[in-house]
C-alpha cells in the first residue's frame, strides 16, 4: 500500500514595511495612544503593516504549530499585539527554526518597544543569515533605541556603503540622519538629507529640516534656496515663515526679518518668539511704544515673567511714564522681593519722579500731592522719601517737615524718619505739634495691634 509522503506547502506573500520597523517611523497604537518612534519633522510616519499571508497545509488536520501561527497572524492583523505576542512565543517554543515567524515576532517586539527582547531574537536571525539587510536594519534600530549610538551608526554606515543608489536606501538614510542628529553631528546630516530629498521630493518636513540645519551651520545660500522652493508650494506655512525670519536675521536684514515676524504674529497672536523678536527690533529702532506693545502682549501670555516685567518698566521709563514703570517694578518685586537690581532701579525711578514733583511740594502742595500719588504708585512713602532727600539738599526745611510728617503718618514704625522729624520740630519750638503727632502715631500703633 502506497503511503503518500507528508509535506506541507507554505505560500507566503509578505507585505512588511521594513523601513518602518527598522528606522523608527512605525506608529504605535498601544492603549489607544499614538507613539512616534522618531523625529516626525524629518520622516513621514506610515501605518503599521500587519502580515498579509496565508498558510495551506495539505493534510486535513493541521499541526498545532500551524494553528498557532495562523492565530498569531490574525491577532496581529486585528492589532491585538500583546495577544499575538503570546501566540508567537508558543509557536517558537515548538518550532524555533521558522525564521519567518521569528521575524514577525521581532516586528511586534519593536512595535511594543521591547528592545532587549527584539535584540535577542535578531541575534538568532542574523546567526542564520548574517548578511540579510532587513535584519541589519532592525538591529541598528535596537542599538539606537538602547542608547548604543556608535554601534547603530557603524551599522547604518556599513549598510549605506553597500546600498544601491536608489530608493531602497531610504531606510538607511533615515537611520543615519536620526543617529547623527542624536549625536549632535548636524553638519554631517546635510548630504544624507539632500539625497533623501531626491527620493522623497514631496516631503516638506525633510526640506524644513535641511533649511533649519543649513541656517544653524551658516550655510545661508543653501538655506535660502531650500526655503524658496518651500515658499512656492507653501507660502503661508508658519514653519517656512519662521525659518525665513531666522535666515534674514543671520544675514543682517533686520527689516526683512521683521516682516516675517509680523506675518507670524498676524497668523498666531500668541507666537511668543515672534513677539519677542519684534520687541527687540523696535527697541533697536528706538521705537519704544511699539517695543512696549509686544512686551505687553507677551505679558498677557506669561504675566509672571520677571524679565518681561523689567523690560516693560524700562520701556515706560524711556517714554517718561515713571508711574507705569514703578508699577511694573512693584510687580517684579512681588515675584522677586529680594532682587537688589530691581530694588535699585525702583529707587532710581522714584528719584526721577521726585525730581518732577518736588516743585509741587515747594508750592505748598504736599498734602494734595500725597492724595494724588494714590493713583500713581502703591509706594507713596518711597517717592516722598526721595522728595525728602531733594529738600534736604536744598535746605528747604519747612517743606521737609511737611513731607516727613506725611511719611510718619503713613508708616508709624519708621523710627528713623520720626527721630529726624522730632529733632526738627523741637529745634523750632513746635512742641505742641510734636505731641499731637506722637499721640496720633501711638493711636495708630495701638489700632494695628
Amino acid at each position: 500500500m502506497f503511503i503518500p509522503v507528508r509535506f506541507f506547502i507554505i505560500i507566503i506573500t509578505v507585505v512588511t514595511a521594513v523601513s518602518l520597523l527598522c528606522t523608527g517611523t512605525l506608529m504605535s497604537v498601544v492603549h489607544g495612544q499614538e507613539k512616534k518612534a522618531w523625529n516626525a519633522e524629518v520622516i513621514k510616519n506610515d501605518a503599521l503593516s500587519a502580515p498579509d499571508r496565508e498558510i495551506r497545509y495539505e493534510e486535513t488536520l493541521s499541526p498545532d504549530w500551524k494553528n498557532n501561527w495562523d492565530l498569531a497572524r490574525e491577532l496581529y492583523r486585528q492589532q491585538k499585539f500583546r495577544e499575538a505576542l503570546v501566540q508567537y512565543e508558543f509557536l517558537l517554543a515548538e518550532k524555533e527554526n521558522i525564521d519567518e515567524a521569528r521575524w514577525e515576532y521581532v516586528t511586534l517586539l519593536l512595535h511594543l518597544e521591547r528592545w532587549r527582547q527584539a535584540g535577542e531574537q535578531l541575534e538568532k536571525l542574523i546567526g542564520n543569515e548574517p548578511d540579510k539587510r532587513d535584519y541589519r536594519l532592525a538591529i541598528a534600530r535596537v542599538q539606537f533605541e538602547t542608547g548604543k549610538f556608535e554601534s547603530a551608526l557603524r551599522i547604518y554606515e556599513h549598510l549605506y556603503q553597500s546600498a544601491p543608489d536608489d530608493s531602497s536606501s531610504v531606510p538607511v538614510l533615515k537611520g543615519l540622519i536620526r543617529t547623527l542628529k542624536e549625536k549632535q553631528r548636524d553638519a554631517e546630516i546635510i548630504p544624507y538629507l539632500e539625497q533623501l530629498i531626491t527620493y522623497e521630493p514631496d516631503e516638506p518636513e525633510l526640506q524644513l529640516e535641511l533649511a533649519t540645519i543649513a541656517i544653524e551651520q551658516g550655510l545661508l545660500p543653501k538655506a535660502n534656496k531650500t526655503l524658496a522652493h518651500l515658499e512656492y508650494s507653501r507660502p503661508d506655512d508658519s514653519a517656512v515663515l519662521f525659518l525665513y525670519a531666522q535666515l534674514h536675521e543671520k544675514l543682517g536684514n533686520t527689516d526683512a526679518a521683521a516682516g516675517y515676524w509680523q506675518q507670524l504674529v498676524s497668523s498666531n497672536h500668541d507666537n511668543m518668539e515672534a513677539h519677542y523678536q519684534l520687541h527687540r527690533y523696535y527697541q533697536d529702532k528706538e521705537n519704544w511704544a511699539m517695543s512696549l506693545k509686544h512686551v505687553e502682549i507677551m505679558l498677557k501670555i506669561t504675566p509672571s515673567d520677571p524679565a518681561l516685567l523689567e523690560a516693560a518698566a524700562e520701556l515706560n521709563l524711556r517714554m517718561d511714564r515713571i508711574d507705569k514703570a514703578l508699577e511694573y517694578y512693584d510687580y517684579t518685586l512681588v515675584i522677586q522681593p529680594t532682587n537688589k537690581i530691581i530694588l535699585q532701579k525702583k529707587k532710581e525711578a522714584q528719584l526721577k519722579l521726585a525730581e518732577d514733583l518736588v516743585v509741587l511740594v515747594e508750592n505748598n502742595g504736599s498734602h494734595q500731592l500725597w492724595q494724588d500719588l494714590v493713583n500713581v504708585t502703591s509706594d507713596r512713602p518711597g517717592v516722598y522719601r526721595q522728595i525728602a532727600n531733594l529738600l534736604r539738599l536744598k535746605g528747604e526745611n519747612e517743606e521737609l517737615i511737611e513731607v516727613l510728617t506725611l511719611i510718619c503718618l503713613e508708616d508709624p514704625h519708621d523710627d528713623k524718619t520720626l527721630n529726624e522729624l522730632t529733632v526738627m520740630l523741637k529745634n523750632r519750638g513746635r512742641n505742641d505739634e510734636l505731641i499731637a503727632l506722637l499721640d496720633n502715631l501711638q493711636k495708630q500703633k495701638e489700632g494695628l495691634k
